[in-house]
C-alpha cells in the first residue's frame, strides 16, 4: 500500500493511539483519545522522525486539542507512577513497574533504581486548569524522595533509567524544603499557560537519557514488525527485557541500527518491513514448520477493526469512507491492536452474525451499485 495514503497513515496512527490508552478505557471516546489520533496522523503524513514524536509526548505542554502528544501524560492525571510504566512500555518496550517494590527477580538487568529514578523525571508534573482549559505544568522544586527496598534498605531516588547514566541535580540536605520562586522559571507559549521550569526534569529526560538510548529504535521497529507480521522478532512485543530473548537477534539489531543511522525514519523501516520475504510468505505452511517465531510462513491473524470496518463498506458499498457509527460499534467489539495471543470470543461470532448495527448497514445498502443488488440482479 502506498505510505502517502491517508488510509495507511491512519492505520498507524490509530494503531499508537491504541497502544498509548490501551488500559485508559474510558479514554477511548474522549477528546484526549481523538486529538491523540490527529496529532499522530499528522505525524507520520510529514514522516516525523520517531524519536523527535517521543520526546513530543514526554514534554508534552499546550492545549490537548491543539497538540494531541498531551493527551499522554494528561490522561495519567498527575500520577507519576502511571505515566512511567506508559512511557517505558509504549517508548522503550520495557515492562518498569515490575521493579517498583524491589529489582526485577527475573530479568536482573530491571533494577529498582531505574523505576523511581523514571519516576523523578515525571515527579513534578501534574494537570491544571487555566483559563484556556486543562495544562500539564511542572514544578522547578521538589521531587526529592526515597524509596526502599523489600528489606527496609533505602536510598535516594537519582535521576536515572534502564542502560542510562545519572543526571546531576544538588538535592537539599535532609530536612530541608527548597523554596520555589519566580526565578526558577520562564514564561509559557502563551499568557495562559503555565510557568516552565528553566531545570525542567522531562527535557532533561528528552535531551540526555532518550537520544542515545538503544531501546527506543529497538522498541519500534519491534512493534512495527509485530504490527505488520503479527508477532515480533521479540514477543511479546512490549517486553524487551533478558527474559525474552528475539527470536533472530541479529536481525533485530541490525533493524535497530538502520533505524538510528535512517533519523528515526519510519517510512523508511515501513518499506524495509513489507518489502521482505517473511511479509511475502502466504499462510501455507510446510508440514515441518511448526514455531511461529521462525517466520516460515504468514502468519494469520484478526483484521484491526478500522481494516475490518473499511473492507466491509468497499465490499457491500463499493466506498472508501467508513460508516462512523458501524465503526464505533466495530471498535467496541475487537478492541485490541495487537493481542499477544489470538482468542476468538463467542461475542465476536455473534456480533458478525447478527448484531444490529451490522444487520442495519446491510439493509440500508440498497442502491444498485451496492453488493446486495448485484448479486440479486
Amino acid at each position: 500500500r502506498d505510505w502517502s495514503s491517508d488510509v495507511c497513515s491512519s492505520d498507524l496512527a490509530r494503531y499508537w493511539r491504541d497502544v498509548i490508552f490501551y488500559r485508559k478505557t474510558e479514554e477511548r471516546s474522549g477528546i484526549a483519545m481523538g486529538a491523540c489520533e490527529s496529532y499522530l496522523m499528522d505525524e507520520f503524513n510529514k514522516n516525523t522522525p520517531w524519536d523527535r514524536i517521543a520526546s513530543a509526548f514526554i514534554t508534552a505542554s499546550g492545549d490537548v486539542q491543539e497538540q494531541g502528544s498531551t493527551a499522554l501524560i494528561m490522561a495519567q492525571a498527575g500520577k507519576p507512577e502511571e505515566t512511567v510504566a506508559e512511557v517505558s512500555r509504549i517508548f522503550m518496550g520495557i515492562q518498569i513497574q515490575c521493579a517498583q517494590c524491589h529489582d526485577h527477580p527475573l530479568a536482573s538487568e530491571v533494577e529498582q533504581r531505574h523505576y523511581w529514578g523514571l519516576v523523578g523525571f515525571f515527579r513534578r508534573s501534574k494537570n491544571v486548569d487555566t483559563a484556556d482549559g486543562p495544562r500539564v505544568s511542572e514544578s522547578a522544586v521538589g521531587g526529592f524522595e526515597e524509596f526502599a527496598n523489600l528489606s527496609g534498605m533505602s536510598q535516594p531516588n537519582l535521576l536515572t533509567y534502564l542502560q542510562a547514566g545519572v543526571i546531576s541535580e544538588p538535592r537539599p540536605e535532609a530536612g530541608s524544603q527548597p523554596k520555589d520562586s519566580e526565578d526558577l522559571y520562564l514564561a509559557g507559549a502563551n499568557a495562559s499557560d503555565p510557568k516552565v521550569p528553566k531545570f525542567s526534569r522531562r527535557e532533561r529526560f528528552v535531551d540526555e537519557v532518550l537520544p542515545a538510548h538503544p531501546l527506543l529504535a529497538r522498541a519500534m521497529v519491534n512493534k512495527l514488525w509485530a504490527l505488520f507480521l503479527g508477532r515480533g522478532l521479540s514477543h511479546p512485543h512490549d517486553k524487551l527485557d533478558s527474559m525474552h530473548s528475539p527470536s533472530h537477534p541479529e536481525l533485530l539489531d541490525a533493524l535497530a541500527d538502520g533505524f538510528i543511522q535512517s533519523g528515526y525514519d519510519i517510512r523508511l523501516m515501513v518499506r524495509a518491513i513489507v518489502l521482505s520475504r517473511p511479509y511475502q510468505l502466504d499462510s501455507r505452511r510446510d508440514a515441518g514448520s511448526h514455531d511461529p517465531a521462525d517466520f516460515a510462513w504468514f502468519l494469520e491473524r484478526p483484521l484491526a477493526a478500522e481494516v475490518w470496518a473499511r473492507n466491509v463498506a468497499k465490499l457491500v458499498r463499493n466506498h472508501d469512507t467508513v460508516d462512523d457509527s458501524l465503526l464505533a460499534e466495530v471498535r467496541e467489539q475487537f478492541p485490541d491492536v495487537l493481542p499477544e495471543e489470538v482468542v476468538t470470543p463467542l461475542k465476536n461470532g455473534l456480533f458478525l452474525s447478527n448484531h444490529r448495527r451490522l444487520d442495519e448497514y446491510l439493509a440500508e445498502s440498497r442502491d444498485r451499485e451496492h453488493l446486495i443488488p448485484m448479486l440479486g440482479a
